[in-house]
């Protein structure tokens, strides 16, 4: 199951994968409906592999949280339904400070120009 139940994830377009299955009768791919925050969502389902893939309807947004049901029966008509709580933090993935390095002038080098050039590199 991706993302796993209550965690966080850094992509505001995920595509979420879960294995449904029924070992007796099989998944009846009919009867699959999945919401989020009760709102229909695309899937694809194989019964080969048993594996339904969720494609989310919209990007969603940064610092928020989420309810993913996916509601199914098998074909002898028992029903299952399976929730997946999760959150977006699009920083969650990031654990690196940025950094600035000083290029131009270089360090301690003495500049005789009221307008000099300053070169700095950013990354993150």
């Amino acid at each position: 199951m991706s993302p796993g139940y209550n965690t966080v994830i850094s992509n505001t377009e995920p595509i979420i994968s879960l294995i449904i299955s029924d070992e007796l009768t099989g998944v009846d791919p009919s009867s699959i409906v999945v919401l989020l925050n009760n709102d229909t969502q695309t899937y694809s389902y194989s019964s080969q592999i048993k594996r339904i893939s969720v494609i989310i309807n919209t990007v969603l947004a940064n610092n928020s949280n989420y309810s993913l049901n996916i509601l199914f029966s098998d074909y002898a008509g028992n029903t299952a339904t399976l929730e997946l709580s999760f959150s977006v933090n699009t920083a969650a993935g990031d654990n690196d400070k940025p950094t600035v390095q000083l290029l131009n002038p270089m360090l301690g080098e003495y500049i005789n120009n009221s307008q000099p050039e300053i070169k700095l590199l950013l990354s993150d």
